[in-house]
């Protein structure tokens, strides 16, 4: 049991680390947005951000975990190279579909979203960085399945540093404002999406389990609900400032709200270590006492 916690300590100090530098380089562009862009500019980004937030929830629909859970269960190098494939062609698939709809619908999403028509550049926008965004969502669950923290944060930190400088380069250099912050995370996506890719292509097949890709679903699909619960509640307050008083007080409001991310440090690195670590110890006998044991000292 100490060997397990010991483990799970372990891969939480290592995913903190580099969740905190990761934060703190997000945490610096505060002061560029402030400096560069008007409170309502600022406002219209957060809204946007908020969208994507929401949106994430239905591309993944709880792939991640359900991939967790069906490839932990097996020991077969075969199977699990059919469950990791299928998961990436249905990912694929899906945020594909997803976003060809809001690419085709953006300024049906504008108007709804952002009360003006004149917005859909940015619904574009959206729609790239949700396809690339969410099919980044397999392979790195694949990396904390397999406990390579080093590999997950190194691209994580990868993210971060190219998306602050290339903010730097098209908000402050090129003065492009909220367009420019949306190029800059098209950008750093597809990238991201590029190197997890270059990774993890080895184990992809040209090969689709039609039930496997059904079990993958029926597992995810409940985690929809209770993300956009989550996501309810940290981001829905930014449209009913907007409705209530505007883009200025969003933005004013979304600046402030920065301040507090670093809270969310110690969850989010005991989160990327404790999913795979519990669905793999299973409904084992000790299971019981070792996340008692866990949570206790959580």
């Amino acid at each position: 049991m100490s060997a397990n916690i010991r483990s799970l300590t372990k891969q939480t100090l290592i995913y903190g680390i580099g969740t905190i530098l990761a934060r703190f380089v997000t945490f610096l562009l505060l002061p560029v947005y402030t400096n560069r862009l008007s409170p309502a500019d600022y406002g219209l980004a957060s809204l946007v951000f908020a969208f994507l937030g929401f949106m994430n929830i239905i591309y993944n629909y709880g792939l991640d975990s359900a991939l967790m859970r069906y490839y932990s269960e097996t020991k077969d190098s075969a199977a699990r190279t059919s469950i990791f494939s299928t998961a990436i062609w249905l990912t694929l698939a899906t945020s594909a579909v997803l976003s060809l709809v809001i690419f085709s619908m953006n300024g049906f999403f504008s108007l709804w979203l952002l009360e003006d028509v004149k917005y859909a550049q940015l619904m574009k926008y959206s729609a790239a960085i949700l396809l690339f965004d969410c099919i980044c969502h397999v392979p790195f669950a694949l990396l904390r399945l397999e406990e390579k923290p080093y590999q997950f944060m190194a691209i994580r930190l990868l993210n971060v540093i190219v998306v602050f400088s290339l903010n730097i380069y098209f908000v402050v250099m090129l003065k492009r404002g909220v367009v420019g912050i949306f190029q800059s995370n098209i950008i750093t996506s597809a990238l991201t999406a590029t190197v997890l890719y270059a990774i993890t292509l080895s184990r992809v097949r040209f090969t689709f389990s039609g039930k496997t890709a059904k079990d993958l679903t029926m597992f995810g699909l409940p985690f929809i609900p209770a993300g956009l619960a989550t996501v309810c509640m940290e981001m829905l307050n930014r449209y009913i400032l907007q409705d209530l008083i505007g883009l200025d007080a969003v933005g004013i409001f979304s600046a402030g709200f920065k301040l507090g991310i670093f809270m969310l440090l110690l969850t989010t690195a005991f989160y990327y270590a404790w999913q795979p670590f519990f669905l793999k110890a299973g409904p084992q006998e000790s299971s019981r006492t070792l996340f008692s044991r866990i949570f206790t000292y959580f």
